[in-house]
């Protein structure tokens, strides 16, 4: 349903549910909420989240500090060198705060669903890769034979898998163990080693086969990768939250690293091109 216009010396578009018309009082309400997300993003954009990056590189004891450039507050950050850096020489190193493999190479290469690293013997991994380039050849020569896309390779004997077999894979135990705390105990489709759907308790069943449907929604409009994400961001969140008593302060710690991801609320997003202009 397009966005209507609220009454007013100045109309604004509001999104609507599809297939529900709000109520004036609860357009009043939503216009109310959304003028408070907007105050809450303001009051931790420039000074908060940019203080979280100066301070994440004082932790890592780089050589940079991270602040607004003087006199141009609509830049963005800006990294500026606290001594003088050699060429090549490394500033600091760290790990992805989401990670996952994309759909589209998954028929050339088999990689540790929690840090990525390639898993298998060289030569499996290098045969994965001949495979997949041979077939994009031939398919960008017109070949009818490569048309189809290739399906994904098949783990090598001896790589760590997930013990609900689910058919995650991983290069070492570490990987796995360190997954499961994180994101995988929630995010798991799998029934354990010889279980079904009906061996598990119904919350359980209920659990999985919700994010089974989860990972079938993403497939079938082609966008697993994102809805992967986003469902990792969630279930990291819910771990910080957990871990940190399950109280408000720790909610916002768990949220303090994806606050610095968004600016505005999603339902201003496609009216921010013509506010930009």
């Amino acid at each position: 349903m397009e966005p209507q216009p609220e009454p007013g010396p100045q109309p604004e578009p509001q999104p609507e549910p599809p297939g529900r018309t709000l109520s004036a009082s609860q357009k009043k309400r939503a216009k109310k909420a959304r003028q408070k997300a907007r105050q809450r993003s303001a009051a931790t954009s420039a000074p908060a989240r940019i203080q979280r990056y100066d301070d994440l590189a004082a932790q890592v004891k780089a050589p940079v500090t991270v602040h607004l450039v003087p006199g141009c507050p609509d830049k963005g950050k800006g990294a500026f060198a606290t001594r003088s850096v050699a060429v090549d020489e490394k500033l600091w190193c760290e790990a992805p705060m989401l990670s996952v493999q994309h759909e589209g190479n998954r028929s050339a290469a088999v990689v540790c669903a929690e840090c990525c690293r390639w898993v298998g013997s060289p030569e499996a991994v290098l045969n994965g890769v001949i495979q997949w380039a041979d077939a994009t050849r031939k398919h960008g020569t017109g070949d009818q034979s490569a048309a189809a896309p290739l399906p994904p390779l098949s783990p090598a004997p001896g790589v760590v898998c997930c013990d609900d077999e689910c058919g995650t894979v991983y290069c070492s135990e570490e990987c796995r163990r360190v997954a499961w705390a994180i994101h995988h105990r929630m995010l798991c489709t799998g029934c354990g080693a010889g279980g079904t759907a009906e061996t598990l308790s119904k919350g359980a069943a209920l659990h999985r086969g919700a994010v089974l449907c989860y990972e079938q929604l993403g497939k079938r409009h082609g966008c697993q990768e994102v809805l992967t994400l986003l469902a990792r961001s969630v279930v990291d969140v819910l771990g910080g939250w957990e871990s940190g008593g399950r109280t408000a302060a720790a909610l916002a710690e768990a949220m303090g690293p994806y606050d610095s991801l968004y600016c505005i609320p999603w339902w201003d997003v496609p009216r921010s091109g013509e506010q930009s202009k």
